[in-house]
């Protein structure tokens, strides 16, 4: 009988520890491991930091990716060897890099596609250029084309980099600004002899323009200015209306008398092109204030953010080297100033195998409060072979100067990945819409699926950016998804889908097997779960939580629009009766031609309680849309909606 009852009283503290009561009462917080991987709940108030998980008591819950389903669609194959003209047969033609823009403005978006020649050592070679290419859609064709007038008209480049496009309002054309850094001498063996260094001077960068309306291509003519942009940034910081490009330098041009040569100027020092009246662009030289060191950090990554006030900030990534990669926020003090307001420290454990590295950033506006955040990318140079390795994402918001740190907001990989795998992110993207009817986050790597263990994508729901992977159904989809890499968003026909590619056109080149072409699939959902048009339109709605038929009450009314398949809940119309109306901007879903309404939404269901659960949410427009938690069993939610 004692054994009994010590095992009665041993399953209810059990069973209260996994109810999330605390010792004083309270619900726990929920809050995002150290490394990120999995869901932490804690009593006391705050989320620990991670010198502190350890003294508590916690629960945890692994986080497993998402699964997005969709189908594959090959739109095109191109010799990039060919496109870029460079005739050489010891040389390939490779493309790590790219950039989606609406070129033509017709209202699909286009592919801007960076080419460099390279030998079978994968190194740039003295002399040896190589033209972009650009890709434009053809709606009739569902395909990407080649315009071969526009082809010819581009001009060579040593190594493009960084892209930045925009479309200037006073001319109407689309810009196009390739930062070229020039020839890479990363594996060059020094024992040679500076004497038989390669030039590495840099390159120069250009601004591409392209006439809608004519189809013409011109230049803008820059500064004859040779440099390693490694950062670019892209604002109208000069209040014109027209995009001002920020080229981020650090002292990489490390032995300029190899420079002097073709008559070109070359500078390690970054500076603004701010647009002129004109037409044309004017270099102003910028110095970069920072706090407390005696040499400037190598920079990688940059890019302007406004604050609430329109303040101008840059948000410079930089390199360790022997010691800290930081993120830097650097306030415009004027045309040719900035000073540094904030900084924070790559993640500690990048430091375990190498020297940290903020290699990517982008500004968006991640939550959809009108203000945008900043994303940061880091990873390591693996001390064992140099390379980039590894991955690791923060988002920062920026308050009083500060650079203030949302670690709850995001998922990382397991910890024994997160130092691991040449899948670090080359360009980062992110869409507050998609067809999947999710807010989509692309990390965009230059590593095959098959090879990788971290995915390329993450969608955001539940105020959380979480990790979600493409579901296929046949074979040969999942084949060529698997040999994927370069994934980019774009909007083609007002959905915003992926284009991805695989490497072709193989060929061996002293013994090294090495690839001239890709082969280009949209990625987009199966046919069954695009949203459709069909149902558009205003629909009343009640909000019910149900047990059974005799157990159930309306906890919210209000009003949805249906828009191109879209489901969207009109907050300042609608009412929820057991918390705040906020969390009915967690509300997304979408309806298919036959009626079916998917989605999701986080509902605080029992009121006083403050006890919300994620509901996902499935049934007929004209029928329950039933929504189910994994958390809860004894209570479920339904809409019923009804056209007005």
């Amino acid at each position: 009988m004692k054994k009994l009852l010590l095992l009665l009283t041993l399953s209810f503290f059990s069973a209260q520890s996994f109810a999330g009561s605390c010792p004083d009462g309270s619900d726990p917080v929920k809050s995002l491991s150290a490394d990120g991987t999995y869901f932490v709940y804690n009593c006391g108030g705050s989320a620990p930091s991670s010198s502190e998980t350890s003294k508590k008591t916690t629960t945890s819950v692994k986080v497993k990716p998402k699964e997005l389903e969709a189908s594959l669609k090959s739109v095109g194959e191109f010799d990039l060897k060919k496109l870029g003209e460079n005739t050489n047969p010891n040389l390939y033609a490779s493309s790590v890099h790219g950039e989606t823009f609406d070129i033509n403005q017709d209202g699909h978006d286009d592919l801007i596609i960076p080419i460099a020649s390279m030998n079978s050592k994968h190194r740039n070679v003295p002399n040896e250029f190589s033209k972009p290419a650009l890709l434009f859609w053809d709606d009739s064709l569902k395909k990407y084309k080649v315009d071969k007038e526009v082809q010819k008209a581009l001009p060579l480049l040593y190594w493009p980099r960084r892209i930045r496009s925009s479309i200037n309002p006073k001319t109407g054309f689309t810009e196009i600004f390739v930062a070229d850094m020039g020839l890479d001498l990363a594996n060059y063996d020094f024992s040679k002899g500076i004497e038989n260094l390669p030039p590495n001077c840099g390159g120069q960068n250009h601004l591409i323009t392209f006439d809608p309306a004519s189809g013409n291509v011109a230049e803008i003519p820059l500064p004859k200015l040779w440099d390693v942009s490694h950062g670019l940034a892209a604002e109208d910081l000069n209040g014109d209306q027209i995009t001002d490009y920020v080229v981020l330098n650090s002292p990489y041009i490390k032995y300029p008398a190899k420079c002097q040569y073709k008559a070109v100027d070359y500078t390690n020092e970054s500076y603004i092109l701010y647009s002129n009246k004109m037409g044309g662009f004017d270099k102003t030289s910028i110095k970069l204030n920072y706090k407390g060191y005696s040499k400037a950090p190598s920079i990688q990554s940059g890019e302007v953010i406004f604050d609430e006030n329109n303040q101008a900030y840059l948000v410079i990534g930089s390199e360790a080297g022997k010691g800290d990669a930081h993120l830097y926020l650097m306030k415009q003090d004027s045309k040719t100033s900035f000073t540094e307001t904030s900084k924070v420290k790559a993640p500690s454990i990048l430091k375990t195998v190498g020297a940290p590295v903020y290699g990517e950033i982008l500004v968006a506006d991640v939550d959809s409060d009108g203000s945008e955040e900043i994303i940061a990318s880091s990873n390591t140079v693996d001390d064992s072979n140099s390379l980039w390795v590894g991955r690791y994402l923060q988002i920062f918001d920026i308050k009083n100067g500060k650079l203030l740190e949302r670690p709850d907001e995001i998922t990382q990989s397991p910890t024994s990945e997160i130092t691991k795998g040449n899948d670090w992110c080359h360009h980062l993207f992110f869409n507050e819409q998609s067809a999947w009817n999710e807010p989509i986050l692309t990390c965009t790597t230059i590593q095959a699926q098959i090879k990788t263990k971290k995915t390329s994508f993450y969608t955001r729901n539940n105020n959380m950016l979480q990790q979600a992977k493409m579901k296929f159904k046949s074979y040969d989809d999942i084949d060529n998804f698997n040999w994927m890499r370069s994934f980019y968003p774009l909007t083609l026909n007002e959905q915003t889908i992926f284009v991805g590619r695989r490497i072709t056109g193989k060929k061996i080149i002293n013994g090294e097997e090495v690839y001239n072409s890709i082969k280009l699939y949209l990625i987009e959902p199966t046919e069954e779960n695009k949203s459709s048009p069909l149902f558009d339109g205003r629909y009343s709605f009640d909000l019910i939580r149900y047990h059974d038929e005799k157990d159930w009450q309306e906890i919210g009314n209000g009003f949805v629009e249906v828009r191109n398949g879209e489901v969207i809940i009109d907050k300042d119309s609608s009412n929820l009766k057991t918390g705040s109306n906020e969390l009915y901007d967690t509300f997304s879903g979408q309806i298919d031609e036959k009626g079916n309404v998917s989605g999701s939404v986080e509902i605080d269901y029992l009121s006083g309680k403050n006890r919300t659960e994620v509901f996902t949410l499935n049934g007929q427009i004209d029928k329950k849309i039933w929504g189910d938690s994994s958390k809860e069993d004894f209570f479920r939610v339904y809409f019923l909606l009804a056209k007005e």
